[in-house]
């Protein structure tokens, strides 16, 4: 069964050191068969090709070795091989679809390089219900972040990343989007911002008693009074 592998995702794009640092980058692997056509070439046209295997315990056990074949070619002891690929958890890697798995790369905070590195994504046969894996394409580049070299006094400042993140959402925004200030005191990116509620605005009138009020009086009881009749009275 012919099949070829794609890779795809923001990893592909501008990728710095700082970027593995900061983690949310992902790796998109997508199966691509061929196109073809039935009945000795009269039918439609029709793509054939491998799939990821079944979704749930199947394709969970075969995690590890997806991770495994994300490989790097330089040998720095803090680099993608040491702090990425053998520390990243199976949990990062997603079955999208039969076709498709999404790698996501958690934030990696001791990734440390001195030069640039390749990775080079494999994918095992054990994860293809075809059952032979390949090399997917194409590789993608890390960028290190080197450092210039201080002399004499001169005192260096490290290079202000070009993102904001939200206080809100913890998103990244770009600095030209910038953060808008909320009456929170938060600085928050544009689609997060709320306006303080209009109740908080409300004035209430303080309660007038009208007249002064009647404390309850005390008690009074009639006392029995009365007069001895007797016959002679009523002549």
């Amino acid at each position: 069964m012919t099949v070829s592998i794609t890779i795809a995702g923001t990893a592909l794009n501008t990728f710095k050191e700082w970027d593995v640092v900061s983690g949310a980058r992902t790796i998109v692997v997508t199966l691509i068969g061929d196109w073809g056509r039935s009945g000795w070439g009269e039918g439609p046209w029709s793509q054939s090709g491998d799939t990821w295997v079944a979704a749930g315990a199947t394709f969970e056990a075969q995690r590890q070795a997806i991770i495994n074949g994300l490989d790097s070619a330089g040998s720095d002891v803090n680099g993608w091989n040491a702090e990425v690929r053998d520390k990243i958890l199976v949990a990062s890697v997603v079955r999208t679809s039969s076709t498709v798995v999404t790698i996501i790369l958690p934030v990696i905070p001791h990734y440390d390089i001195t030069s640039d590195e390749t990775i080079t994504v494999t994918i095992p046969g054990a994860a293809l219900t075809g059952g032979s894996g390949a090399a997917a394409t194409p590789t993608f580049s890390i960028t290190a972040d080197v450092l210039p070299t201080v002399t004499n006094n001169d005192t260096y400042l490290p290079p202000t990343p070009d993102y904001l993140i939200c206080d809100r959402t913890g998103y990244k925004v770009t600095v030209d989007e910038g953060l808008v200030k909320e009456w929170t005191g938060n600085k928050v990116r544009s689609k997060s911002y709320e306006e303080r509620h209009p109740q908080d605005f409300v004035k209430v009138r303080p309660e007038k008693l009208k007249g002064s009020p009647r404390p309850e009086q005390t008690d009074r009881f009639v006392t029995d009074v009365y007069t001895e009749v007797s016959l002679a009275d009523l002549d």
